[in-house]
């Protein structure tokens, strides 16, 4: 009887401590696989990687379907900046191109489209993975199974979320045993993630049968609640994109914001604790930074208070949701409609 490979998948949604997100910098590029460097095989490349690139900053392969996105992938070629050949990784792979776009095109893209925009301000991912072998239960590392964390890498990768793997030094070793998380013993899953700043947690059980296929169960974790995912696929790296999309939605469905009209007036916000001009331009340039503001223009500076005027693409709730990412922005209390948004500035 052929061997059974299987193989559990814990992903786990992370915030560390000191940061409840990072800057995803190859938003606006992608690598996809050609066969040669002919004109035709650079034609089909751009416009994958455009589509793969519309998708990250879109968070949902639904921006793929708007009549408008849909022309313009028909003259991808003509979007990109630049681009590069990679050679192959081993005699296996294909050459690869990377492409890159401008990231203020597909900002327009996404408006024009009228589909959530994700800024590229995301929480990282930390995944944990087993692997169950003739040899028993081991923990996925990137010598025992270099093959599947580099898949897992380049779909998170393909989604722009930022990626994290566990340490698996003598700490998590002896704060979670493969077959704790083989069972999925979300007790001790939480106390093992604890050092990496976990809040939200993803179980898959992944499982290739002789045939060739592979079949699992994501499950999502947060809180008190569950949802889960049935997943069929045919190789492992099928599956992996499957539930590291449903990762996306879920994580796009928090924080993307659907652009509206930029409000004349913008939103007042007001932050304390501002003692320094390095922390006053910090400010700005984070929220200038997101991509639904447009501006983040300072109207008054009183002691160590400072008040903003920011003119986004995004009311009030929504703006608050994205600077929620920083941690570093601490609510003073829970705003009313119309008021300010009020935080403490923690250094």
């Amino acid at each position: 009887m052929s061997r059974i490979f299987t193989c559990l998948l814990v992903v786990v949604f992370a915030w560390s401590p000191g940061s409840r997100a990072e800057v995803v910098r190859d938003l606006y590029s992608a690598e996809v696989p050609v066969k040669d460097q002919g004109s035709d095989a650079l034609t089909t490349a751009a416009a994958i990687a455009l589509a793969q690139v519309l998708v990250k900053v879109s968070g949902s392969e639904e921006v793929l379907r708007e009549p408008s996105v849909a022309d313009v992938l028909r003259t991808a070629r003509r979007e990109v900046l630049q681009y590069a050949y990679l050679p192959a990784a081993s005699d296996d792979e294909r050459m690869r191109v990377r492409m890159e776009f401008d990231s203020a095109r597909v900002t327009d893209l996404v408006l024009a489209a009228g589909v959530p925009l994700w800024t590229a301000n995301r929480p990282p991912v930390l995944v944990w993975l087993v692997l169950e072998d003739t040899a028993g239960l081991q923990f996925a590392t990137l010598d025992a199974a270099p093959e599947v964390v580099a898949a897992l890498r380049e779909t998170f990768a393909e989604r722009g979320l930022p990626l994290r793997l566990p340490l698996y030094d003598l700490r998590d070793t002896s704060a979670i045993s493969p077959d704790a998380v083989w069972r999925l013993d979300a007790q001790a899953l939480a106390a093992a993630s604890e050092r990496y700043g976990v809040e939200h947690i993803v179980g898959a059980r992944l499982t290739s049968l002789s045939t060739g296929e592979w079949v699992g169960d994501w499950a999502y974790l947060e809180g008190t609640g569950r949802s889960d995912l049935r997943i069929q696929a045919a190789s492992s790296r099928d599956y992996l994109r499957q539930g590291v999309a449903a990762v996306a939605a879920s994580l796009a469905a928090q924080f993307a914001v659907v652009a509206s009209d930029e409000t004349g007036a913008g939103v007042q916000v007001r932050v304390a604790g501002v003692e320094e001009y390095a922390d006053l331009a910090t400010i700005v340039t984070w929220l200038e930074g997101l991509e639904v503001v447009r501006r983040a223009a300072v109207t008054r500076i009183s002691g160590d208070q400072l008040e903003l005027r920011v003119h986004a693409l995004a009311d009030a709730t929504e703006l608050a949701r994205l600077i929620s990412l920083n941690d570093r922005f601490s609510p003073v209390a829970p705003g009313l409609p119309g008021a300010p948004l009020e935080y403490r500035w923690l250094r």
